[in-house]
């Protein structure tokens, strides 16, 4: 992750968690199925966090995030 810090990653990122959380249930209808991908969702983010330009905007990445994983879930 480079230089940037754990604590700066959960800061960002836990103002988001309700809302992606919201997120997967309403896509996801198996509640366990949708807790993976919540899990895999902050393994992506936290592994590509030093990709992110503009720390404004994590609501919409970890959703884009989000997005692709729900995508990779109805694929396999």
């Amino acid at each position: 992750m480079g230089d940037v810090s754990s604590a700066e990653y959960e800061r960002l990122l836990s103002p988001q968690m309700n809302v992606l959380k919201r997120y997967l249930y309403q896509k996801v209808a198996n509640h366990a199925d949708a807790e993976d991908i919540l899990q895999d969702v902050l393994l992506s983010a936290y592994q590509n966090y030093g990709q992110l330009k503009n720390k404004e905007a994590v609501k919409n990445w970890i959703l884009g995030i989000a997005a692709h994983k729900c995508a990779d879930y109805y694929r396999a």
